[in-house]
């Protein structure tokens, strides 16, 4: 699908050399995905989450383009509850706070002042906030910071009512009329 809005190529940070990373407007909005690598029942991937978080960002960033930089997707999570299921990774809830923080401030080394962590599992939820609040107090003299932590699916509506190809594989929609 092409959008005429877009003024230049895609951003995603993985593709990129780093002359045009450091060229670019440090008010360049940084996204960053996290999602898990977990169970979702006996029917769907342990990749599901981060399927679904990838999507979503990949369609916001095709409409978005070089509006922003995309960092490439996170999918270790903080997911020890569900470790008695086979094919769970999860890091540690310190280790994954750690990470995140070191994530934002990874970029705020490099400069850059807006950064939205894109969250796609419940259990990211938690750390997610508290290591933007960590982040946010280490640099509480500075006011030119945006630091930001969502979870898509609570940004507003449901994702399958605005496009029924976003539903999860097996699930049931109004859209679809199965069961679930």
């Amino acid at each position: 699908m092409s959008h005429p809005e877009i003024e230049g190529p895609p951003m995603l940070l993985a593709e990129l050399n780093w002359p045009r990373v450091a060229a670019l407007s440090k008010d360049t909005p940084v996204i960053i995905p996290v999602a898990a690598l977990e169970q979702h029942g006996h029917h769907m991937p342990v990749f599901t989450d981060s399927m679904l978080l990838g999507e979503v960002v990949r369609r916001a960033h095709e409409r978005l383009g070089d509006k922003v930089l995309v960092a490439p997707l996170m999918w270790l999570g903080n997911s020890h509850h569900h470790m008695d299921f086979a094919g769970t990774m999860s890091a540690t809830p310190r280790t994954y706070l750690d990470l995140l923080c070191d994530m934002m401030e990874n970029m705020i080394f490099h400069g850059f002042k807006r950064i939205v962590i894109i969250n796609g599992h419940g259990g990211n939820d938690v750390p997610g906030k508290q290591a933007v609040f960590e982040v946010r107090q280490r640099h509480r003299q500075r006011n030119d910071l945006c630091l930001l932590f969502a979870t898509y699916w609570l940004l507003g509506g449901k994702p399958h009512e605005v496009d029924p190809s976003m539903t999860q594989i097996g699930w049931v929609t109004p859209a679809n009329g199965k069961l679930r």
